[in-house]
């Protein structure tokens, strides 16, 4: 396996952004032109462009090219530096060597991990280094050293815009447009309601989500992010008697997920939470005139799941949902049914756990999570010994305990067992 070229690690080609709205990275495709993310630019009153090894300072003349379905900007600056070499991001395979480069608070750091897919009609790479807010608009390398993305976004695997987009937007460069008026078109004011959304509570990200759609429809991530938000604050509302008003969040989340799925039909996390949505919504309605829809919208929130894990065999919680949402299932078929679907449970929980085989429960509590879950499927099944080992599992992570029934269901497992002795 190859080694990321630790030459390539130095700092002389990176560039600091510094602006009004907060902070990002860049790096030269030309001796006077420097990629980014919109994100990074688009709501500042001013930049500043420090090159991180010399601290030399440049000012933005202008942008000259941007992709605002992308989130990229190519800007224009006063000096000149060594530019990046682009690789082409069709050629890196699942499984070899990336590092994503970056500034936070205008220091140089890295995070390596291995390539796993490209999405959106190979226009997203995603990848195991997990980064952070400070890596948007800094160079994604692979084994040799050469650009094959542009970083954008974190989560479980990380996002990076290909380098073959890139290449196209640096070659369709023109006449520099001043930042101040660039930043007037909508569809990147558009960017800047985005970046507001991450420092609001959930109800008012929402607000600016609508902003950033109204905008600019094409933003993946806003259709996707409006969703997740829409779950979020439907479940900070479950302790309070709005049903209804809680039963309209989850559907519009459905609507977002959807949406994300039209402009991105290969984008596995659009699936996943969709298929929560269906899922919650199907549980919790009440009343036997609609037990067929209900059993309908589960049995889709499955299929949900299904497509989840066709399209990233490696994302452990989408085995976990679809063994959760096969389990109450269980509990509702007839007892041949319930029997298979029992059985898919526990070995949809158990490619779960197996795929975390090297990580500490202690520490992720996802693997907490689907302990729970197989312990809950045991219970179901009669495994009241079974079901406590991994209760009792689940248990050694605490920040999982004090955020989850557990330590109520272990108690009621002791419970039976004890009964189970007595009858004994």
């Amino acid at each position: 396996m190859q080694h990321c070229n630790e030459e390539i690690q130095s700092p002389s080609m990176l560039v600091s952004i510094t602006s009004s709205a907060g902070w990002g990275t860049g790096f030269f495709v030309r001796e006077n032109l420097i990629a980014t993310n919109i994100h990074c630019v688009a709501g500042a009153t001013s930049v500043w462009v420090k090159l991180l090894d010399t601290n030399t300072k440049y000012s933005v003349e202008g942008v000259v090219a941007f992709d605002d379905k992308n989130d990229l900007a190519i800007l224009k600056v006063s000096g000149i530096g060594a530019p990046f070499p682009i690789g082409n991001s069709n050629m890196i395979k699942k499984g070899e060597p990336v590092k994503a480069v970056g500034c936070i608070d205008g220091e140089y750091v890295a995070k390596k991990g291995e390539f796993h897919s490209s999405v959106n009609n190979g226009q997203w790479l995603q990848t195991t280094a997990r980064t952070k807010n400070g890596y948007s608009g800094g160079p994604l390398l692979d084994g040799k050293g050469l650009v094959i993305g542009v970083n954008f976004g974190d989560g479980d695997y990380s996002g990076a815009i290909s380098s073959n987009i890139l290449k196209q937007l640096v070659v369709q460069t023109r006449s520099i447009e001043s930042l101040d008026q660039w930043q007037k078109r909508e569809t990147i004011c558009a960017y800047d309601y985005l970046v507001q959304s991450k420092t609001k509570d959930y109800a008012n990200a929402i607000v600016d989500l609508d902003k950033v759609i109204q905008l600019n429809p094409e933003i993946i991530l806003a259709h996707f992010n409006r969703g997740t938000l829409r779950q979020n604050l439907a479940q900070c509302d479950s302790e309070e008697d709005n049903l209804v008003d809680r039963q309209q969040l989850i559907w519009s989340s459905v609507d977002d997920f959807t949406q994300t799925i039209n402009l991105c039909p290969d984008y596995a996390p659009a699936y996943n939470n969709r298929g929560l949505s269906k899922s919650h919504i199907g549980k919790s309605k009440t009343g036997k005139d609609n037990l067929v829809d209900r059993q309908q919208l589960i049995w889709s929130s499955v299929d949900d799941f299904t497509q989840t894990i066709n399209l990233c065999p490696d994302y452990a919680p989408a085995y976990n949902n679809r063994a959760d949402t096969k389990l109450h299932l269980a509990k509702s078929e007839n007892m041949e049914t319930s029997q298979v679907l029992y059985h898919d449970a526990i070995t949809d929980i158990n490619s779960a756990i197996a795929k975390h085989a090297n990580n500490s429960i202690e520490e992720n509590t996802d693997i907490a999570l689907f302990h729970h879950t197989r312990g809950e499927i045991k219970e179901a099944i009669g495994d009241l010994s079974g079901a406590k080992n991994d209760f009792e599992k689940a248990m050694t992570n605490s920040e999982y305990t004090n955020d989850s029934t557990i330590s109520d269901d272990l108690r009621r497992v002791k419970d039976k067992l004890k009964h189970q002795e007595l009858a004994i």
